[in-house]
């Protein structure tokens, strides 16, 4: 999830794992209350570091 200075609350990062894939879906409510969606497709060795940063929770 890329970080975005006008959210102000993030949803937990759920993993969802298919094949060799990690589908990842991150959700961010802005303060205007609209609901940001990412999906990240990488390999479950080597995860984003954007993704990463977002599951530090």
């Amino acid at each position: 999830c890329d970080s975005d200075e006008y959210c102000r609350k993030q949803q937990p990062c759920i993993n969802y794992s298919g094949g060799n894939l990690s589908l990842i879906f991150c959700a961010r409510w802005a303060l205007d209350g609209t609901c940001w969606t990412y999906l990240t497709e990488s390999t479950a060795a080597a995860p984003p570091l954007p993704v990463a940063t977002a599951a530090v929770n």
